[in-house]
């Protein structure tokens, strides 16, 4: 049997603890700098409320401080908690609020291609709460919409301390499975002096070799025992401009090959494995490697204002406005080399045998298993680790970029009243955001087609006289010699020699122009009444009951698309349906080679240097500049012919998501002693939920062809009771219990029955009988009726002949998957246990250990379907003459008016199980002499270990759940049952076949290591403030099936921070962000097969501080 806990690393965590000598801790009792820790029992409402306040008015300065401040909020929390504290104002410990985060016990997060930390599990787990001042903010980033705001938004500046609650109360707000992420801005009443800071740095990235600003002003001022009562009032003001650059290396489609060349009957040359002989060896190889250069802009804009009133000792108001504006503008210019290609070498360079073996100088590593997606095993192949190519040839340089805008803002009124006995609480806050998201790209593609009849591509651009010749615009490759180098699996090295020139425009031709995107509207209101009775009765102290009503909205408000394709198409022998006509077609459709488009436009091309320059790579390449977007909007409508084609909206991808929820809870406070030693404290309680959802979408027609509005609702409770508990001794610290349900609603892209669609997605003929193509019935299907088989003819005929998937309706149906949500969906829950001990001596320092477990119902399924969205009706597909007379003139479409896509709903699966432990220690050597008193050290490591769901099976037909029993299977465990399953579709006797239910179940946790953990070194003495802190993580599970999984490689990740108090009102710092230049390594299987390596910025800060009192 499993156990819970793994023996390893408890025994770890113990023997540290034992190891601590308490004869050695300084005397517990003594002062820990401004904070006292009152031992008196009896005290009113108002005194506890100041109590666990008290820490958090505490002017924080210097590093020492700030962790003797998060420390002894921990120690003096009633749940099990971890806080991050500004080391003084507008000074929070790292440039970003998520990369925080990562220095916290059980906090995984993941950093982005560009360097940026993003998004983070807890615990193991990814359903996480984030607020601001305990209240709920509105999201709608990304590209599946997000109830949760994107903590990147939030300039650190804002931040004065933030939590990591990870066990719940019953007063707290549900919506987190691992924890909820608490966001603190300052009080201006709990600051006693007024003054005005201000905050400048100047930034410096290697890789974007930019230096950029990050300013900060924040001014606060307190009216005190005025005729009314006391006033207070705090701005702060925030503009960062921060920017990232990185190389990216993609590498793809491995592959067995023999590379083997010969002429076919054109006198082409093709790749002709079955040519191979003895001596010719087959290798597994990747073909593709795409260069990425990132570069980004984030530029935010952040105002945040807090008011608060006490007009007498008994009352309170404070009103909090925080309006934030972001733009995320980055370039991801990718440029792709192959390793082989047909048609590009000329003949006359074969052996004397007419043939030619392309690879050379091969390297091979060690054997590596492959299976299928049941886990059995298929092959073993052996990674190729270096060779070299006389084929190396470019694909495409591909301008991407994305451009994003946020607004948001959040007005909160919180009103408090303080009795003898009661006290009563209400909040009242509503934050709205919006959200516009594009896509660009501009593509340069190589010059291709056949080249001996009418379809080379430089006939397009070039008289047939000039091409060959200096006078030529176009130019076609006939092999370019590509060494790649493979054997450091972190590192792909490449190189390009004698043959094509990636910045000589000849090069390229032009191959579309795109925009597309979206616009969200969410709104997130809610209105709360807590109240407090002081009972003291026993061992409970109070009672705590009250609610919460609120809704929230999500609205995408605009779905849109441009794209405007060059017509390069053409037939043997002339002009096709396809092909450009100036009469029919818009001027951005005309071919136009790379070299007159800039010669009508001078200044549009950018030029990548360096790229991943430690490993020898391609030194640089030519792409289109899209921060023309950013700069000159008015020249890009021009040149990508927007102003004559325009955005074409699509309704039915548009949708209102609405969700209305109300919670009541009680709780009850305990407070005691057990002993004259030993004290104990905690709360419990539960929660009632009520969750209300409705969706609005336009995936359906009226009677006259228009989109139609759907409506659909689902409601459901939830009971979350809830316990912590925690026993103090004087002098050997305390122990932690807690207990709790939690639940988070479904992930809005899981509930909405609509999805963002993709129309690079295929297009198939649509079979009635088989929409999903599983029994391959070919085309036409003979089962069908003659008009049906007819229908099946045109769409096929147009699908290969003159259908474009990024500007016509599929007449079909769109192959491939898109993933769509289901509003029947249930919440998620989790079954929470932790069970701490802490220990704290001296000033600041602790040890912790915790273990955790959850036992999670948060996983999903898919089922297969149809999804009909209302087309375009400018898209749509027609019968013509050469079809063999099928539905000339007549719409092809599958269902007219619409387009139908092959989709996936989500439906609610089985639960699995994430536990683990925790270790924590901080020490200051402060029994040191003198200048070495000064240094300090923090320690922490957590495992995490989870499984997955039983495997189930289904037929691959209907997808119902095979009965095992009713099969006369008897056999447990999944490869026994698997077997007997294969025995069974041999012998014919599953007519559909069979297939896992969640193809994914035999894969690890996504996204979670098992082992993770920080050490900093700090030192805070006098005017110097110090701190080198690294960070790592094990390899995890990214994405993928079994027999294609991808992997993300172990990471350490290390930073510097330092400041000098020049006098008490300046102070300058000096940070390093990302030392080692960490590579993020993603592979395939096995190492060796590599998928992706990236680095990006180390940035250096230079900053200042001045206070004006």
């Amino acid at each position: 049997m499993k156990q819970p806990w793994k023996t390893l690393p408890s025994l770890l965590a113990v023997s540290v603890l034992l190891a601590i000598n308490p004869a050695n801790a300084q005397d517990a009792n003594e002062d820990l700098s401004e904070i006292e820790v009152s031992t008196e029992t009896k005290k009113t409402l108002k005194e506890k409320d100041a109590e666990k306040e008290e820490v958090e008015v505490i002017e924080v300065s210097g590093l020492r401080t700030s962790l003797l401040k998060a420390s002894e909020m921990k120690r003096q929390a009633n749940r099990v908690i971890d806080v991050i504290s500004a080391e003084d104002v507008g000074n929070f410990p790292d440039e970003n609020v998520v990369e925080s985060l990562q220095r916290v016990t059980g906090v995984q997060v993941i950093f982005g291609e560009n360097g940026s930390a993003g998004a983070f599990q807890i615990r193991g787990v990814s359903q996480n709460r984030i607020e601001l001042n305990g209240r709920s903010v509105a999201g709608g980033e990304g590209t599946n919409p997000s109830r949760d705001v994107n903590l990147a938004d939030f300039p650190s500046e804002l931040i004065d301390s933030l939590e990591v609650l990870k066990s719940p109360t019953a007063s707290s707000t549900e919506g987190s499975l691992g924890a909820t992420i608490n966001l603190k801005t300052k009080r201006p009443l709990a600051i006693k002096k007024s003054f005005v800071n201000v905050n400048a740095k100047a930034k410096y990235g290697d890789e974007i070799d930019k230096t950029y600003p990050n300013l900060n002003l924040i001014g606060t001022r307190s009216w005190r025992d005025t005729d009314y009562g006391d006033f207070g009032a705090l701005i702060n003001l925030t503009y960062n401009d921060n920017r990232q650059g990185g190389d990216v290396l993609r590498v793809s489609n491995w592959g067995n090959v023999c590379p083997k060349y010969g002429v076919d009957n054109n006198n082409r040359t093709t790749l002709q494995q079955g040519q191979c002989g003895e001596g010719d060896q087959t290798v597994y190889r990747p073909n593709s490697f795409v260069l990425i250069d990132r570069n980004g802009q984030n530029e935010k804009k952040a105002l945040a204002a807090t008011f608060q009133w006490a007009p007498n000792d008994s009352s309170s108001y404070t009103l909090d406005i925080v309006h934030n504006r972001t733009l995320n503008h980055s370039t991801s210019d990718a440029f792709q080399i192959n390793s082989l290609a047909n048609w590009i070498l000329p003949p006359e360079e074969l052996g004397e045998d007419g043939f030619l073996y392309a690879y050379s100088n091969i390297q091979e590593g060690t054997a590596v298993t492959r299976t299928d997606n049941m886990g059995r095993v298929i092959d073993t192949v052996t990674p190729i680790t270096a060779y070299d190519s006389v084929l190396g040839n470019v694909t495409r340089s591909t301008a991407q970029g994305g451009h994003n805008t946020t607004k948001q803002t959040t007005i909160a009124l919180k009103g408090e009243w303080y009795f003898d006995d009661f006290t009563m609480k209400t909040d009242i806050a509503h934050s709205m955001s919006s959200h516009e998201r594009h896509y660009m790209a501009v593509a340069y593609n190589p010059y291709l087609g056949n080249p001996v009849n009418q379809q080379d591509h430089r006939l397009r651009v070039d008289d047939p006289s000039v091409i060959g010749t200096d006078q030529a615009t176009a130019i076609r490759q006939t092999g370019t010699d590509l060494s790649v180098d493979l054997t450091d699996p972190r590192t792909v090295g490449l190189v390009l020699n004698n043959g094509i020139d990636p910045n000589d425009l000849r090069t390229w031709r032009v191959g579309n122009f795109r925009d597309d995107g979206w616009k969200r509207e969410p709104v997130s209101s809610a209105a709360k009444i807590d109240f407090e009775y002081s009972l003291g009765w026993g061992p409970v102290d109070t009672i705590e009951f009250g609610g919460r009503f609120a809704r929230d909205v999500m609205e995408n408000a605009s779905r849109f698309r441009f794209v405007c394709n060059a017509r390069w198409g053409y037939g043997p022998n002339g002009p096709n349906a396809s092909s450009y006509n100036e009469e029919e077609h818009f001027d951005c459709e005309e071919p136009i080679s790379a070299v007159e488009l800039t010669q009508r436009y001078p200044g549009i091309n950018t030029t990548h240097d360096g790229f991943y320059s430690e490993a020898g790579n391609v030194p640089s390449f030519t792409a289109f500049n899209l921060d023309m977007y950013r700069d000159n909007r008015e020249l890009w409508n021009e040149i990508s012919g927007f102003n004559d084609v325009g955005y074409t909206e699509s309704q039915g991808e548009n949708y209102t998501m609405t969700e209305d929820t109300s919670a009541l809870y009680l709780m009850a406070n305990l407070d005691g002693d057990l002993t004259n030693e030993i004290t104990y404290r905690g709360n419990i309680g539960v929660r009632g939920v009520k969750t209300e959802v409705t969706s609005e979408t336009y995936n359906a027609l009226d009677s006259e062809g228009n989109p139609l509005k759907v409506e659909l609702t689902n409601s459901y409770n939830n009971l979350l009771p809830s316990m912590n508990i925690a026993i103090a001794h004087q002098d050997y610290g305390l122990a932690r219990f807690a207990a709790a349900r939690t639940m988070v609603r479904p992930g809005l892209d899981r509930l909405l029955p609509v999805a963002q669609l993709n129309n690079f997605q295929g297009c198939a003929v649509y079979d009635p009988e088989d929409p999903q193509g599983v029994f391959n019935n070919g085309v036409p299907n003979l089962n069908l009726t003659q008009a049906e088989q007819e229908r099946q003819i045109a769409q096929q005929y147009a699908i290969q002949n003159y259908y474009n998937g990024t500007t016509d309706v599929c007449p079909g149906i769109r192959s491939g998957t898109t993933n769509i949500g289901n509003i029947e969906l249930e919440a998620q829950t989790s079954d929470n246990f932790d069970l701490s001990f802490e220990r704290y001596w001296g000033k600041g320092n602790m040890v912790s250990l915790a273990f955790f477990y959850r036992k999670v119902q948060a996983d999903l399924v898919t089922k297969r379907g149809v999804l009909g969205v209302p087309a375009d009706p400018a898209g749509i597909l027609t019968g013509i003459e050469d079809n063999g007379g099928y539905l000339v003139g007549e719409d092809i479409s599958a269902s007219p008016g619409l387009e139908l896509w092959r989709i996936r709903t989500y439906y609610n699966g089985q639960g699995t199980v994430r536990e683990g432990v925790e270790l924590g220690y901080t020490q200051w050597l402060d029994f040191l002499p003198d200048f070495w008193s000064g240094f300090g050290f923090s320690l922490n490591y957590t495992y995490t270990d989870g499984n997955r769901p039983q495997a189930t099976f289904i037929d691959s037909a209907t997808e119902d759940a095979l009965d095992l029993a009713a099969l006369g299977i008897t056999a447990s465990g999944y490869e026994a049952q698997r077997d007997a399953l294969d025995a069974m579709n041999e012998a014919g006797e599953l007519p559909n076949g069979y297939e896992l239910q969640d193809p994914t179940v035999l894969l690890p946790i996504q996204n979670m290591s098992r082992h993770s953990g920080n050490v900093s070194i700090f030192y805070d003495k006098g005017p110097i403030n110090v701190r080198l802190a690294g960070n790592y993580r094990s390899k995890y599970y990214s994405g993928g099936t079994l027999n294609w999984p991808l992997y993300y490689d172990s990471v350490t990740r290390a930073d510097f921070s330092s400041s000098y108090r020049v006098n008490k009102k300046l102070r300058v710092q000096f940070n390093i962000n990302n030392i080692t230049k960490a590579v993020s390594h993603r592979y395939r299987i096995d190492q060796q097969i590599t998928d992706t390596s990236s680095y990006a910025d180390r940035t250096y800060t230079l900053g200042m501080t001045y206070r004006f009192d």
